[in-house]
């Protein structure tokens, strides 16, 4: 016998329903560790963005007490050179001591130090603005586990020169996303980025000059060793590496300890359009694009905001690192 019509009316609106309720389930279901991609989320993560500080030959952590690196501009801590240890990091400079308003991180409790190698466009060195540096968690790995970057951790993301030249191991490159146009967003610099860099960029409409941006993602898998995070060359780190069977991240044997994966966006405000990129070495050589590295010195207990902010899952609040939001500065 056939249904009444109304029976069907109810059935298809009672099916709608379930669909529906399904779907706002789906969207408001808490993003799992084994879901988060390369640019991480918005809930495990905390970030601090810090001004372009200061540029010299210094490097405390490849070269310590020489100052026969190649130029490096850094950013953050602005005492930074090849005498720096994570006691001097804590001390202010003539600058800070004279403006103490006016550290160079909008997250005032650090004086951490990053920096990476002078470049430049078409011939003309250029100086970097600013660096978004975001501490997350992109393994897959479940948050809760992630170890806090120990007070004193010195950390290289070697370039990809170094490690097809072998003097660096595969895996501890930085993985690099170049694009025109700085301040995106992260998952719109990772999914838009390239390994190497525009040879020209227009006009960025937002800052009335031709800008370039790069994201870094420094390893995250760590070997745990617990004196060795604070010497010459610093901490030996790797990058997850994907199974080939179900896709997932993990990190590999014998860097099975893993540390907030620190993610740099560095800004350039660009002299002219056309390029191309270089980066200059020692003694002022030109060399390619795939010498670009980054370095990051710990000079900050890091412990309150990786509980709260990462493995708690409050980083989309903003009492977690820096203030959210703005960027419209040049």
């Amino acid at each position: 016998m056939a249904q009444p019509r109304y029976l069907k009316a109810l059935c298809t609106m009672l099916f709608v329903a379930c669909v529906a309720l399904g779907a706002i389930a789906l969207a408001q279901r808490p993003t799992s560790a084994a879901e988060v991609g390369p640019a991480g989320d918005q809930d495990h993560l905390f970030r601090g963005d810090c001004d372009y500080s200061h540029s010299n030959t210094g490097d405390p952590i490849m070269l310590p007490s020489s100052s026969m690196a190649h130029m490096h501009d850094f950013f953050g801590n602005d005492t930074t050179d090849q005498n720096s240890t994570v006691d001097s990091l804590q001390k202010d400079s003539p600058y800070l001591v004279s403006k103490p308003d006016r550290l160079q991180c909008d997250r005032q409790a650090t004086k951490s130090s990053y920096w990476v190698p002078r470049i430049t466009w078409n011939g003309t060195q250029v100086k970097p603005k600013r660096t978004g540096a975001y501490y997350a968690t992109r393994t897959g790995l479940p948050p809760e586990g992630t170890t806090t970057t120990p007070f004193g951790f010195k950390e290289v993301a070697f370039s990809q020169a170094a490690v097809d030249a072998k003097t660096a191991p595969d895996g501890s490159q930085a993985k690099l996303y170049w694009h025109c146009n700085k301040q995106m967003s992260a998952h719109d610099s990772i999914r838009n980025g390239t390994p190497e860099p525009p040879t020209s960029c227009p006009v960025d409409p937002k800052f009335g000059c031709p800008t370039l941006g790069v994201t870094i993602l420094l390893p995250q898998c760590w070997d745990g060793n617990k004196e060795g995070f604070n010497v010459q060359g610093g901490a030996k780190m790797r990058h997850a590496v994907k199974d080939a069977s179900t896709g997932k991240l993990s990190c590999p044997e014998g860097f099975s300890t893993y540390v907030p994966q620190l993610a740099m966006f560095v800004d350039y405000n660009l002299p002219g359009q056309s390029g191309p990129l270089k980066v200059l070495g020692s003694g002022g050589m030109v060399m390619e694009p795939n010498n670009y590295h980054a370095d990051y010195f710990n000079s900050e207990n890091l412990e309150t905001l990786v509980q709260k902010c990462i493995r708690e899952g409050q980083g989309s609040t903003l009492a977690c690192g820096a203030q959210r939001g703005g960027g419209g500065e040049n």
